[in-house]
């Protein structure tokens, strides 16, 4: 009997998503950081209180510094067996729900979980 869904991952190829999540997050704290620096009539959306801003961009340091210390903890050359629950706390899913959340930067070469299989390396 199966107990639930579960992916498995090797090591190096959750070594790989976990540095791909630490650096989609380093991108997108840079560009909060580039937009709260501008003059407010030059933001990307100049009705975003400033504090927002400086909350999103803590937000993306704080969670790339969880994955990067994750990924410096992995057991090498093993299989890890993936819930649904790990998928999240990793940030290889989409987080579903209906809660209001602040829209990517437009133009950003930055893409969050869901746009790109979490499949494809």
């Amino acid at each position: 009997m199966i107990d639930g869904l579960k992916i498995q991952m090797s090591t190096e190829e959750l070594e790989c998503r976990l540095r791909e999540r630490v650096l989609w997050h380093e991108q997108a704290a840079e560009e909060y950081e580039a937009d709260w620096r501008r003059p407010e009539n030059e933001r990307e959306d100049p009705l975003m209180p400033e504090h927002i801003i400086e909350h999103e961009m803590r937000e993306h340091r704080e969670q790339a510094a969880t994955l990067e210390m994750l990924q410096e903890h992995l057991v090498a050359n093993e299989i890890y067996q993936l819930t649904e629950m790990d998928l999240r706390f990793a940030d290889l899913v989409p987080d579903f729900h209906m809660e209001h959340v602040a829209p990517r930067r437009k133009d950003s070469g930055s893409a969050g979980p869901g746009t790109v299989s979490f499949l494809e390396p």
